[in-house]
């Protein structure tokens, strides 16, 4: 999740709306070339954006600081004791 404010957009992704459990509605953006998902905004929390880390060119001094969706994860996912944990989407 990063401030909405310091991220620039070179292209026009294409998007999808779907509403969420909170009620808020989501904004998915996708690459309109290959459809790969980009980010995703929460009409919850205009000011933050979460970025799919694996479409950054360089995610080497990417440190995670929280981990979300706990409540849903697999029996085998490894979820850090160090980081703060959310079952769901924190608010």
């Amino acid at each position: 999740m990063v401030p909405r404010a310091a991220v620039t957009v070179d292209g026009t992704p294409r998007g999808w709306e779907s509403r969420a459990d909170s009620g808020n509605t989501m904004r998915r953006s996708f690459c309109a070339e290959c459809g790969t998902q980009l980010f995703s905004e929460s009409s919850g929390n205009p000011l933050n954006m979460v970025i799919r880390v694996g479409t950054l060119d360089d995610a080497g001094g990417i440190v995670p600081t929280v981990v979300i969706w706990t409540g849903s994860a697999p029996a085998w996912a490894h979820i850090d004791p160090a980081l703060q944990a959310f079952p769901r989407q924190p608010g």
